[in-house]
């Protein structure tokens, strides 16, 4: 009984010595690649064309991670809704935006549709592509989003 003792004394001790070395060894999760919540995605294509330019504000969307809603701006009016997510699936929901009329109105449409029917996404460094099944709708380029300044307790 105490060779068993012994030997499993050695065992965990062996074990407990060779851990961090196997942790360091262990290949880390890509870096390079932009948080999917709080960074400013700015539009770049909808269903593989270029997006236009809609003036001095462009289209983008952003993902807050403490409330799980989203804002954003279409191209004239802006927008929000809710936004719900689990390993690479994405859904973007009660989406919602103010009524203003512009011209050129298409895009802005286009880019609402497309934003509902994604289920999934990816992002490759600074690009995220939101897909619906494997078919890529939607490209952005990521801008961080700038962080609230947090408020001085009294």
């Amino acid at each position: 009984m105490p060779d068993l003792l012994c030997s499993r004394w050695w065992t965990l001790c062996l074990a407990s010595a060779l851990s961090p070395a196997v942790l360091a060894a262990t290949p880390a999760a890509p870096s390079g690649n932009s948080p999917l919540r709080d960074t400013r995605w700015t539009l770049q294509t909808l269903d593989g064309t270029v997006a236009a330019s809609t003036g001095p504000q462009t289209t983008h969307l952003v993902l807050h991670s403490a409330s799980q809603r989203l804002s954003g701006f279409a191209g004239c009016n802006t927008l929000r809704g809710r936004h719900t997510q689990r390993g690479t699936q994405l859904a973007l929901t009660a989406l919602a935006s103010t009524r203003m009329a512009c011209p050129q109105m298409q895009q802005e449409q286009r880019f609402i549709e497309l934003l509902g029917v994604a289920n999934a996404y990816r992002i490759e460094g600074q690009v995220l592509s939101l897909l619906q099944g494997e078919t890529v709708r939607i490209t952005f380029k990521a801008i961080p989003a700038m962080k609230k300044p947090a408020r001085p307790k009294q």
